[in-house]
């Protein structure tokens, strides 16, 4: 089971992948739509995500979360087998 460690610095790396940016400029804390992650990208890291977590996860839980730094928990919760 991954932690919170590895599911944020996974977050960050596709963020950075996606955007052209370094992992290290990366705010876990500024909203998705200021580090150029839109509706469908955000699909498309869920989908990634389901592969990395080996769990399903929910579009809906990505659009509730407006930073990585809000996300990561919301994600422990999934893979702890508890609602989101």
């Amino acid at each position: 089971m991954k932690n919170a460690s590895e599911i944020k610095e996974f977050l960050v790396g596709r963020v950075a992948e996606i955007t052209g940016t370094s992992p290290d400029t990366i705010s876990t804390n500024s909203p998705f739509y200021r580090l150029d992650i839109d509706s469908m990208t955000l699909v498309a890291i869920a989908s990634e995500l389901e592969n990395f977590l080996e769990v399903p996860i929910e579009s809906d839980l990505m659009f509730s979360a407006k930073t990585i730094d809000a996300l990561v928990p919301k994600l422990i919760a999934v893979v702890e087998g508890k609602h989101a």
